[in-house]
């Protein structure tokens, strides 16, 4: 070895040319050997490389000394078939195919040309029929190292040798749809799977002997069992499963659907079914031990001994040898990767078939069919026609010697050692001079410990070490090991597989920060599943280039879940309504000052704050005048808007836009994801990015094609952005860092109901040739250099709109103060006839009024100028500007007689505001052209539009609607789920199944959007789903009760699921949740029917600014409430409620049923009480009965309503935005207890999802697999997100979940009052019969509200009617039942009773404690309302003290007293001690 200058290298690089081998033992870059344009043919020959013996000494890792070019297996002994190998077929250094390399062919890489040669041409005929025929013909020169000639006859042997029905190595030759190949597979199979097909207990052994069959079943039934036993031992011990549970272990290790009794031997038949009996693939899974180490050798033999089926197919049609030296391969059909195939080694007929068996005119091709032992034989010795031959393999060492018969000439270095090394040694061996040349991983570090062996030289190129860096055509996928990364020792735990999901999750949205780190500017991310430096990998500058999107099983394109990816940006602080474009600017006192930021939503880090002087942007005018002389681009660029580099937000993502036929892409058959935003990227602050490069410096326009259909007569603005990479320094031409000049806050995008294509542009008021006013537009000109990336980011504002909305928004606030103050003093409904003198009391207002009709026409004719026409949006301003003026003329007469028309003049301006505030987009491309190029086509041609419409009239009729977003055709084997949602959920829902719970648990899922109310007819009709989302709770207990549903509180891990423990981390519902979906049996037995889905409640909604205004403080309790309506009321304002006593009642520490849903409680004190209290509200304080509470609650009409809040928030957070900041939602007012604390417990209902009953148990078990996931933390967050993302601020999702109810998109104060209500929830079972009492509670208040009814008689009237529809119902199920008018209590005392008197003289002995039961229920005075607790633990103490004497004898006894006891316990919170008291 030569202790000089070595060489290291990331791809070896021997003998007569740079990257023989290459990357991980690629044969595509081996076959071909290449030649540098104008440069030296050898490397190794320019540069005196070696011992002085002419040895090479390459370092290599993974010998497995399988070096056949059949069954090559490891990168390392792929190597040594590289080198002593030649290839039918090369590819260049991308990986492009080389079609003839018997001329050569030279081709371009990294700025130099190289010329490849090889064994054969071949050429590739598309034949009329559809088949391809690939003709090969190869040179006539070539000899194998022991110098036998090669000819067509040894290609065809090796093809035979691959698609013999045995071969059982890695190439895939026998899976191409070469014409033929299925017949002579199939009409032979291995002695294994005959066997193994034909059972243990077959007696037909006309195909294998009785012998062969026993050796074989006692192979399995000792080897093979023992396999599979270690892997279940594997599992067990790693907690992957209990012992002797086979079923989970198997399932744990990929295999499902065993048998939950399965043994070892079940689990090895199913390995040995997935690897079709092949014993040595089985070998992958093993736990241990080899399995050729369990099964003797010839029963091992038996799956790679063939043996013929029936009739024998004895050759494959589709090879034809046509000459000595060419051949043809025809397949029946067009195949990307056949071409590929024939890369394969040339090896000898001679050495490893038998020349004998060879006579291809009569089907024998140097074997028998079915027995490849011959060339399993000298696996381990090579012969062929490469470089070199193979010498022998001692001591980890690979001894080769040149080939003097290679066709391309004797390598120079006529020795070479292929030495088995470490990884961590490649360096530090080729520092010693004990290795050569050596392949060590890339990496930082690597770079950093090469740099320091060469003295600190940073290039990596020094006195001791020489280092070449290749490119790898291959990829790597990152993937975590699930028994090291974990949450306590389980981890198959959702909490463990959640952990493993966030690291992926940070791991995707840091790939480039994590890839730089490692191998710094040397590798790349990748979005396909190919490397950036193969010849087809796509680019973004590719026609028709788009992004890999998910299908479903009709092709239809899926939006695929986008990915958090936080980075540090420079942001001034702005406007977050966007009325102003330049950041803030402020004024600072000299000396210190304070600086305070309040959270309100979402996490933020902050890493500096920086103060610095006012800077004016130039103009685009100063811009343009830095380049006037400079030259145009002529490159072009395109972008599919559709595939941004980076977006602000989860709303801005890919739709499909089908209208138009020159939309790009665009297919009517299939939906397809063609463009971006529309009303998804419309807010100020939303941005969109694109990458780009020039090839050419010069002056570009950046021309769209865009849509913006929503805001008529208006149009979108946008803030163009741009950042320059590499390549440029600042100051230079061509830097960019942000806004690049004044006008390009201000990009407009006009109003059109159709597609159109300008250039990005700025618009500036001029005059016409008539000296009108109009709008005159600039294309905007921008310098971009050649080899740059740059970044561009359009982000939406309302530009010079901004002022308009303002002027609005500010004219808004005060027309509704003025209503405010006109209704105080009026009423919402004045009388019209009345003098009020508006003048004298209210001049101010007057005034308002006049001047704002002023400022809104005023806004009018302002729009009508920028837009050029009138519009709809222009009307609705120039209404509500005619009303205040007829207000304002004639105060007295018309302000009373309009102020019903001018409550609904604020409503259309605030939905004016709303839709102004606004700036939808949509685009479809982006192009970077020449200034002089012409545009994009925006609109369709008559042709163009009249075939997408007729094909898309055709494809309406023909697409399947129910099906998409389906994963598999299968439905059979899936669980099939039904959604009575919008598409939008559906949708939602589809892409997290696809994304998450399939890939988790391989268990597909058949997802079906249905109308409402169809799961009952389905279901009489026997044909309803599996599982079904979005019951309500009092749907749950009906279809239970008929058994309809199946009981969930059997499955496996019900307990987990369904934990309610307050305050737990593992906490996943509240109690409230669960309750709703509980049912009792005949037997005092609970069962579940269902997991919530969505749990909603009341809260009290709040206008601050009215309560601020009127100095009334935020209701903490009932007392509150009418200290405030008070206040209210003497300003014609009020508070909106439901007429929902339940509140009152729960509140108040009562119930709705009394003796578990045997009767109704509502005839209790409390209840009685809290029914009264409810109807004084609205017979004592006037509260609304029927209200628009959206509409008066925006108007202040009523400043303080209760409401649910899911629906109620989603609908005022777009129905008022005028109101931002305005109003608030808190948990509702309560009781003061006498510990000072308040009961405010709101009641809740849920909407769950649950399992119909009649499917077998898989079926079972999948579906609560479903369950689990779909109502867990995770696919909760997901769903929420989502949602948010696709419906914005509206589409709030009211969770059931415990744990996702934190991470839901609330702000900080949102959340915090969620929050309190949500862990102080009541809910009021459906128990049977519970449907009657809504309807007569209802007639109860309508008689106390419009016929001043007494609240308490009307509402006892109806009681022994429910109480007898409740009977009924719990009778018609079996269900026990009380008289009318009896209690639980009551029962079990006569019961008692009944059944002291029956026990006779066998309890005589025993009459003291008899007589002490029955003293203890003498002395009890009531067994229907409040009872001391002194006589209910007497009860207890005789029932206890009786069974204690004796429990066969008075065991059921003592049971019924202890229910006695309870249901007398259970009394007291409805009638309380001292009855009759006020509740305020």
């Amino acid at each position: 070895m030569k202790n000089t200058k070595q060489v290291l290298a990331l791809a070896m690089a021997v003998a007569m040319a740079a990257g023989l081998l290459a990357g991980c033992g690629s044969s595509a870059s081996s076959s071909a050997e290449s030649v540098a344009s104008g440069e030296a043919t050898s490397e190794a020959a320019a540069t005196d490389t070696g011992s002085s013996d002419g040895t090479l000494v390459l370092a290599d890792t993974g010998f497995e000394g399988k070096f056949s070019p059949f069954f090559a297996a490891s990168s390392a002994d792929q190597h040594v078939i590289d080198l002593t190998n030649i290839a039918l077929l090369g590819a260049d250094r991308k990986g492009e195919m080389i079609l003839k390399g018997i001329e050569g062919e030279t081709r371009e890489y990294n700025g130099t040309d190289y010329t490849y040669y090889g064994p054969a041409d071949c050429e590739v005929t598309e034949n009329a029929d559809g088949t391809v025929t690939y003709a090969i013909n190869m040179r006539d020169d070539l000899v194998f190292a022991d110098g036998t000639p090669i000819t067509i006859d040894d290609v065809i042997f090796n093809l035979y040798v691959y698609m013999d029905p045995t071969y059982d190595g890695s190439a895939t030759l026998y899976s191409m749809p070469i014409a033929g190949l299925d017949d002579y597979r199939s009409s032979m199979t291995t002695l294994s799977k005959l066997i193994a097909e034909a059972g243990e207990d077959n007696t037909d052994n006309s195909l294998f002997t009785a012998e062969q069959q026993k050796a074989f079943w006692d192979a399995v039934n000792e080897g093979g069992t023992a396999f599979a036993q270690e892997i279940v031992d594997s599992c067990v011990a790693s907690g992957y499963a209990d012992e002797g549970d086979v079923a989970a272990a198997a399932s744990a290790w990929g295999f499902d659907g065993l048998a939950a009794d399965a043994t070892a031997k079940d689990f090895f038949l199913a390995i040995a079914e997935k690897y079709d009996w092949n014993f040595a693939s089985m070998e992958a899974e093993t736990a241990g031990s080899a399995l050729s180490d369990l099964i003797p050798a010839d029963v091992y033999a038996y799956s790679t001994t063939g043996v013929a089926t029936g009739a024998d197919v004895d050759t494959v049609s589709g090879i034809v040898k046509t000459g000595d030296y060419s051949m043809t391969i025809t397949t029946t059909e067009l195949s990307n990767s056949m071409i590929y195939q024939l890369q394969l080694p040339i090896a000898s007929l001679d050495y490893y078939g038998d020349r004998s068996l060879y006579d291809y005119d009569n089907h024998s091709y140097g074997f028998k069919k079915g027995d490849l032992s011959k060339v399993r034989s000298v696996t381990g010795t090579p012969l062929g026609a490469g470089a070199y031959t193979f010498n022998k393999y001692s001591d980890g060492v690979i001894y080769l010697d040149a080939n003097p018969s290679y066709y391309q000439g004797e390598p120079a270095a006529k020795h070479v050692n292929m030495k088995e090394t470490q990884e961590a040694d490649k360096i530090t061996g080729v520092q010693a001079g004990t290795i050569d040349i050596s392949d060590p991983s890339y990496s930082l570090e690597a770079a950093n410990q090469i740099a320091t062996i060469n003295g600190g030289n940073s290039d990596l190129d020094g006195s001791v070490i020489t280092t070449r860096l290749m490119d790898y055509r291959g990829y790597g996928y990152i993937a975590l090991s699930a028994n090291n990364v974990k949450v306590g020792n389980d981890p198959a735990s959702e909490e463990s597989k959640n952990l493993r999901k966030a690291i992926m999750t940070v791991i995707a949205a840091y790939r480039d920060e994590g890839i730089n780190s490692y191998y710094g500017d040397t590798a790349s991310v990748i979005n396909y599943p190919i490397s950036n430096t193969s010849w087809a990998a796509p680019s973004v500058t590719d026609d028709g280039y788009k992004i890999a999107y998910s299908t479903d099983v009709d092709g239809n394109e899926l939006r695929n879940e986008m990915v958090q990816s936080p980075e540090w940006r420079t942001y001034e602080l702005r406007d977050v309504d966007g009325f102003y474009t330049e950041p803030f600017q402020f004024v600072f006192e000299e000396g210190a000052n304070t600086i305070t930021l309040e959270s309100v939503n979402e996490p933020m880090a902050i890493k500096s704050i920086t103060l610095f002087p006012v800077e004016e942007l130039p103009t685009y005018a100063e811009y343009l005048k830095k380049y006037e002389n400079t030259k145009k681009g002529t490159d072009v660029v395109k972008m599919e808007a559709e595939v941004p580099y980076r977006t602000s937000s989860s709303t801005i993502y890919p739709i499909e836009d089908r209208a138009s036929a020159v939309t790009s892409p665009s297919d009517t058959t299939h939906t397809v994801l063609n463009a971006i935003g529309g009303d998804k990227w419309q807010t100020s602050g939303q941005w969109v990015r694109y990458k780009f490069t020039v090839n050419d410096s010069g002056m570009y326009t950046i021309v769209t094609r865009f849509m913006q259909n929503i805001n008529d007569g208006m149009y979108s603005s946008r803030i163009l952005s741009v950042y320059s990479g590499d390549g440029v320094a600042e100051g230079e031409d061509g830097y960019y860092n942000g806004v690049p000049f004044r006008e390009a806050n201000e990009l407009r995008f006009n109003y059109s109901t159709d597609w159109q294509s300008e250039a990005l542009r700025f618009g500036t008021y001029g005059t016409d040739a008539k000296g009108k006013r109009v709008m005159q537009y600039t294309d905007i000109e921008m310098y971009f250099k050649a080899g740059v990336e740059y970044t561009i980011e359009l982000e939406a504002s309302l530009g010079t709109m901004g002022e308009i909305v303002r002027k609005v928004s500010e004219s808004l606030d005060v027309i509704n103060n003025a209503y405010l103050s006109i209704m105080k003093l009026t009423g919402s409904t004045p009388d019209a006839n009345r003098d009020y003198n508006f003048l004298e009391v209210m001049p101010e207002t007057v005034a308002h009024i006049i001047i704002e009709g002023r400022t809104l026409r005023a806004v009018a004719t302002e729009l009508t100028n920028l837009a050029g026409i009138k519009s709809s949006n222009v009307a609705t301003l120039e209404r509500a500007a005619w009303l205040l003026d007829r207000m304002g003329s004639d105060p007295e007469d018309e302000i009373a007689r309009n102020l019903s028309e001018l409550k609904s003049r604020i409503g259309s301006l605030g939905t004016w505001l709303n839709d102004a505030k606004t700036q939808p987009l949509k685009m479809d491309v982006l192009y970077v052209q020449n200034v002089d190029a012409k545009k994009p086509q925006a609109k369709a041609n008559f042709f163009q539009s009249f075939a997408h419409e007729f094909s898309s009239f055709i494809q309406s009729f023909l697409r399947n609607y129910n099906r998409m977003g389906a994963d598999t055709l299968d439905v059979d084997e899936a669980v099939e789920v039904w959604l009575a949602k919008g598409r939008d959920q559906s949708q939602v829902i589809r892409n997290l199944i696809n994304n998450d719970f399939t890939p988790q648990t391989g268990i597909t899922v058949n997802l079906k959007l249905v109308a409402g109310g169809t799961l009952l007819p389905s279901i009489l009709a026997g044909m309803g789903p599996n599982v079904y989302i979005g019951l309500g709770d009092d749907s749950v207990i009906n279809y239970a009760i008929r058994g309809a549903l199946e009981d969930i509180s059997v499955m496996d891990g019900y307990e987990q699921v369904t934990n309610t423990t307050a305050g737990d981390p593992n906490q996943q519902f509240t109690r409230a949740a669960m309750f709703v979906l509980e049912l009792a049996d005949a037997n005092g037995v609970t069962h579940c029917y269902g997991l919530p889905e969505e749990q909603n409640f009341p809260m009290m909604f709040l206008r601050t600014d009215i309560l601020a205004e009127l100095n009334i403080e935020i209701p903490k309790t009932w007392e509150d409430v009418l200290g405030a309506v008070i206040k209210l009321q003497q300003n014609n304002m009020t508070i909106g409620m439901s007429n929902d006593y339940k509140i009152f009642l729960y509140q108040m520490g009562g119930t709705l049923f009394a003796d578990d849903g045997m009767r109704i409680n509502l005839d209790s004190n409390l209840a009685l009480d809290s029914f009264e209290q409810m109807c004084n509200l609205f017979k004592m304080y006037s509260f609304p009965y029927k209200y628009d509470f959206a509409n008066r609650f925006r108007t202040g009409e009523i400043p303080i309503g209760i409401a649910s809040y899911n629906g109620t928030y989603n609908h005022l957070i777009v129905f008022a935005t005028e109101l931002r900041g305005k109003w608030q939602f808190v948990p509702l007012p309560g009781f003061k207890q006498d510990d000072g604390s308040i009961n405010n417990v709101s009641v809740s209902s849920v909407s769950a999802i649950v399992m119909i009953s009649g499917a077998d148990e898989k079926t079972k078990k999948e579906a609560w697999e479903f369950m689990k996931w779909h109502t867990g933390a995770q696919c909760q967050i997901d769903y929420s997100n989502e949602m948010a993302a696709i419906m914005g601020d509206s589409a709030k999702y009211a969770t059931a979940n415990v744990q996702a109810l934190e991470s839901m998109p609330w702000t900080r104060e949102e959340y915090e009052n969620l929050n309190a209500q949500f862990t102080n929830l009541a809910s009021i079972p459906n128990y049977p019969g519970a449907y009657i009492i809504g309807r007569y509670t209802k007639f109860a208040f309508l008689s106390v509200y419009n016929d001043n009814a007494d609240a308490v008689t009307e509402l006892l009237s109806y009681i022994t009617t429910i109480n007898k529809e409740i009977t009924r119902k719990r009778a018609e199920f079996g269900l026990p039942t009380l008289e009318i008018g009896q209690t639980l209590a009551g029962l079990r005392r006569d019961q008692i009773n009944e059944a002291l008197e029956s026990l006779g003289s066998s309890a005589s002995a025993y009459t003291a404690q008899i007589d002490a039961l029955k003293k203890a229920m003498e002395d009890i005075p009531t067994y229907s309302t409040y009872c001391e607790d002194v006589y209910i633990d007497a009860l207890r103490s005789a029932g206890a003290a009786l069974g204690a004497v004796d429990a066969n004898l008075f065991g059921d006894i003592a049971k019924k007293v202890t229910e006695c006891a309870d249901a007398l316990k259970s009394y007291q919170a409805s009638y309380p001690a001292t009855t009759g008291t006020t509740i305020y």
